[in-house]
């Protein structure tokens, strides 16, 4: 035989007895389980990669839970004592795992008067009015038509950086370290962490003498509550903020309690009792600075007189 022709014969039936291998190998990788189970883990590119907010997720492995929690203080109308207090303590959170914001009522204060490092959000009422329409911001705002609620909503939905934000009004006073407080919480998974909700009887109620009506729950069961220092996550806020675009409404202290309440992935968690001092709409007498509990939130804490006791406003 032709040496050239064998060795021709030669190279083509070692390329054939290789293909043959390769195909072999493939076989056998196709008809492992294990094999066929990494392939199916494995997130395409396309695949949403940030699931459902209170799913718990691996501190270590999950960049989500790495995202600040942002610690909200809001100033209404006018700035007391109260709330200078409240800034001078949250200037000194760790920054690594708080970050404070100052949303404030750019229609009647001035930013300069607060003095403070923190970031600023500006708030303000005709801009509201229009994105939500009149009536609907007025039904949500309740009986002083402040911006403040509205623009949580409008906020931590549209932010991208915090999974969860404290909500703190300028009358709430923690007589302790906030950073303490905080900590209670910061592990918790849950969308809304508040005190106070109650069932309402009878739908669509009149209490407080406010009279807007609630829009949310009328198939279910309605709740309120006073909301005054609350924890909401980003995911309940778009589905408050959808509810208000879509033209329903009702005031604060039903909607965001009884939209949780109905949504089915939605969890509430109750501030702690021994967190409390004194929480509620109702005046007080003068309590004694030195009488107060420590740490322990009190509200509405309206003025510091000067025999320093805390006073609810008249």
């Amino acid at each position: 035989m032709n040496p050239g022709i064998s060795s021709q014969c030669c190279t083509r039936a070692t390329v054939c007895v290789l293909f043959l291998i390769v195909i072999l190998q493939m076989s056998i990788l196709s008809n492992d389980p294990q094999s066929s189970l990494d392939s199916q883990s494995s997130p395409s590119e396309n695949e949403e990669k940030e699931p459902m907010l209170s799913r718990k997720k691996d501190g270590n492995s999950s960049c989500e839970t790495q995202k600040t929690v942002a610690v909200v203080l809001v100033i209404g109308r006018t700035l007391n004592r109260v709330a200078i207090r409240t800034i001078r303590k949250l200037e000194k959170l760790n920054t690594s795992l708080y970050t404070p914001l100052i949303l404030y009522d750019a229609d009647k204060l001035k930013k300069a008067l607060l003095n403070t490092t923190i970031p600023f959000i500006a708030m303000r009422r005709q801009p509201l009015e229009e994105y939500f329409t009149q009536e609907v911001f007025r039904n949500y705002s309740g009986r002083y038509r402040s911006p403040a609620k509205s623009m949580q909503i409008r906020w931590l939905a549209s932010q991208t950086r915090h999974r969860h934000a404290w909500f703190i009004e300028g009358d709430v006073f923690y007589n302790g370290d906030w950073q303490d407080f905080l900590a209670h919480y910061f592990k918790s998974e849950a969308d809304l962490i508040m005190t106070g909700t109650q069932i309402l009887e009878g739908g669509n109620d009149t209490w407080f003498k406010l009279k807007p009506r609630c829009d949310a729950g009328l198939n279910s069961t309605q709740r309120h509550g006073l909301i005054s220092i609350h924890r909401m996550s980003k995911r309940l806020s778009v589905h408050i903020l959808n509810f208000l675009l879509s033209g329903r409404s009702g005031h604060h202290e039903c909607v965001v309690p009884t939209i949780c309440d109905e949504t089915p992935s939605c969890s509430m968690e109750p501030i702690r009792s021994t967190d409390i001092g004194y929480y509620g709409w109702s005046r007080m007498q003068a309590i004694n600075v030195s009488t107060m509990k420590q740490n322990a939130l009190y509200h509405p804490v309206k003025r510091w007189n000067r025999t320093r006791r805390w006073k609810r406003r008249k």
